[in-house]
């Protein structure tokens, strides 16, 4: 009886230091002999190399620091991965990479320019209409793609989840999305939680950066929105999130950047349970 009990102590920590590991968000950045730039979860194995460590924060929690955004609304604004008929052409100019493309530029190393601009009153209508349809439970999946290798020769890694969705909406202005994984490959869970907020005058990825988010495009399927972020340690963080919805489906892409490079992908893919 002892031994099972120390037997599944033993399997519990060991799932916690993983959880704990996938949480921290560390990649480490390193150039080689050769000039060449690398991305990987552990420092380089010559030791004469010197490797930078990115210590990024957990994916979905931007709530402090966060820089003002300084382009209706953007001025050639990466596109969402959304259909000719869907995309609003007054609106998207140029494009966000696509799910596999690792490694490419962030918005701001592009030199895009973000405004701030104001949602019209039709703006409003369309985001609260999404808004309700969004609201309620939802079933599917989540695909995380980390970006690792050579810049010119990235690798991809890539791992699956089963998801459920709680979205709640609150005074039909706050939106939060709480998300339940589990990979049964990896044997572990994981959690994620989002929020949008809308103001009267803003959409954005929660209250307390109301003023902070940039909107890149709004049709009546779906928006995107902008936020960057200066970490310690000189690390400059950008995340877009793209959400579309029709009657029964919902996908939600998050584009997460650090020093000016895509390193993260992530895309959940539900259905209205």
């Amino acid at each position: 009886m002892h031994n099972k009990f120390m037997s599944s102590m033993v399997m519990l920590l060991l799932v916690g230091l993983a959880t704990v590991s996938m949480a921290s968000g560390e990649l480490f950045k390193w150039t080689d002999e050769h000039g060449n730039t690398h991305y990987s979860d552990t420092p380089p194995t010559d030791g004469g190399l010197t490797s930078e460590l990115l210590q990024l924060p957990e994916l979905n929690r931007l709530e402090h620091r966060v820089t003002p955004a300084s382009n209706k609304y953007a001025n050639g604004d990466p596109k969402l991965p959304l259909t000719e008929t869907d995309r609003n052409p007054g609106i998207l100019k140029s494009k966000l990479p696509e799910l596999e493309t690792c490694f490419s530029a962030s918005p701001r190393a592009t030199g895009i320019h973000l405004n701030k601009n104001q949602l019209t009153k039709h703006d409003h209508r369309d985001i609260e209409q999404m808004f309700l349809q969004i609201k309620g439970d939802w079933k599917g999946t989540a695909l995380f793609t980390e970006c690792r290798g050579e810049i010119s020769n990235p690798k991809l890694k890539k791992n699956k989840y089963q998801a459920e969705l709680e979205v709640k909406l609150r005074r039909s202005k706050e939106l939060s999305l709480n998300f339940d994984m589990y990979s049964s490959d990896l044997g572990l869970s994981k959690k994620e939680e989002m929020e949008f907020f809308l103001s009267d005058k803003y959409l954005s990825l929660s209250q307390t950066l109301s003023d902070k988010s940039v909107m890149l495009e709004l049709n009546s399927n779906g928006f995107s929105l902008w936020v960057a972020q200066f970490l310690g340690s000189g690390v400059h963080r950008e995340l877009i999130r793209t959400v579309r919805i029709t009657k029964d489906t919902l996908i939600i892409d998050q584009y997460n950047y650090a020093n000016n490079a895509l390193i993260q992908l992530v895309r959940w893919s539900m259905k209205k349970h």
